[in-house]
């Protein structure tokens, strides 16, 4: 699987053709601009951003650090986890 990771999105390959990626983070901070979200929202539908709303890690970077039209975005579906729920887009 590593080597269709690999290959450019233009690359067409028979056995991507059936497969659906999916991407799970776990507490991930904020790791590309609005032009990188939506790369990757177009190679990879299905997405989900799992987090606690006491993690700090998933706050990063603060949006006043970056102009906004550079500012970093979260990519997937939030999911929001708690000891007693599990919230799909809060």
């Amino acid at each position: 699987m590593h080597h269709l990771l690999r290959r450019r999105p233009n690359q067409e390959d028979p056995e991507l053709e059936d497969s659906r990626l999916s991407l799970w983070t776990l507490g991930s901070p904020k790791v590309g601009d609005q032009g990188m979200g939506e790369l990757l929202r177009t190679h990879v539908p299905d997405m989900w951003r799992c987090f606690t709303e006491a993690d700090p890690v998933p706050k990063l970077p603060p949006q006043p650090m970056c102009a906004s039209e550079h500012a970093y975005v979260h990519v997937g579906t939030p999911v929001a986890l708690s000891t007693n729920d599990i919230v799909i887009d809060p």
